[in-house]
């Protein structure tokens, strides 16, 4: 993979890790992100399917660096499939639909996520303002519609009268067949304004904290580990807002592994009020 890009010092190679989730696949198979700071991966049958990414040396396997990629894809193609330029173990095709197709051989495909990746979603053509860039006026509403890289990237969906059922494609899920499927579709719901470009702002009580400036937070979500792991990406390494605010440039947070004891970045300091 290439070198991290010096403008984006946080960035590895060409994924954002901290602002999009990552997508990877292995052929028409997802991948399964192991990476952390006591992260292993080998090319052994129990590793199948899985990737990892180090964040400082020796992660993953002995003598990595950061900017490197390691995956665990079975029947891997070597060699490409005549693209050009060739990509020996590359992403042949593109991140919806590859060149291999049914599970004939595999490539390695890992790019950033969009919010509304392999499923169907709804939205406003005439949202207040004029125009959503923050996405307040979308939802998702069907994810089962194939299997990944094998779904056309400009398939569509049709309501049937009254608005009441959703007739969209599913392709291959039985690696099989494509068939017409239906969804109940769910009633329209009241937009609530939340700026989703964005992290969203909660207000914690700390017990046991007085006279103290600021704090420094661990926080995750459900979907990435138990809940005390506090992880908040697939990376398994809790996430940390040392910040008043969202930054609008560089990274928007922290993982532990990158903070200094006890849990504050490099070069900071607690404070406290004047006269505590």
């Amino acid at each position: 993979m290439p070198a991290m890009d010096p403008d984006y010092p946080d960035d590895i190679g060409f994924l954002n890790r901290k602002l999009l989730p990552t997508a990877a696949s292995c052929g028409n198979h997802p991948l399964t992100d192991v990476s952390g700071p006591t992260s292993t991966i080998d090319g052994t049958p129990a590793n199948s399917y899985k990737y990892c990414i180090p964040r400082n040396s020796n992660e993953c396997v002995n003598g990595s660096a950061l900017g490197q990629i390691y995956v665990n894809c079975p029947g891997l193609i070597v060699g490409g499939l005549g693209e050009t330029p060739a990509q020996p173990y590359g992403c042949n095709g593109n991140g919806l639909v590859g060149s291999t197709q049914l599970g004939v051989g595999n490539d390695v495909c890992i790019h950033n996520a969009a919010a509304y990746i392999q499923n169907i979603s709804q939205f406003s053509t005439n949202p207040p303002g004029g125009a959503d860039f923050t996405g307040f006026t979308r939802r998702a509403l069907v994810s089962d519609v194939g299997r990944i890289r094998m779904s056309p990237g400009f398939d569509n969906a049709r309501l049937l009268p009254y608005n009441s059922w959703l007739l969209f494609g599913n392709w291959w899920s039985d690696l099989q067949t494509a068939s017409a499927w239906m969804a109940f579709m769910p009633p329209a719901t009241s937009t609530d304004g939340e700026n989703r470009a964005t992290f969203q702002r909660q207000t914690l009580s700390v017990p046991g904290m007085t006279n103290y400036a600021h704090a420094i937070m661990k926080f995750g979500y459900l979907e990435y580990g138990a809940p005390d792991a506090l992880n908040c990406t697939t990376r398994a390494d809790a996430c940390v807002a040392n910040q008043m605010t969202v930054p609008t440039t560089g990274p928007p947070f922290v993982f532990a592994s990158e903070v200094t004891p006890p849990h504050l970045p490099p070069g900071s300091r607690a404070r406290r009020r004047p006269g505590a």
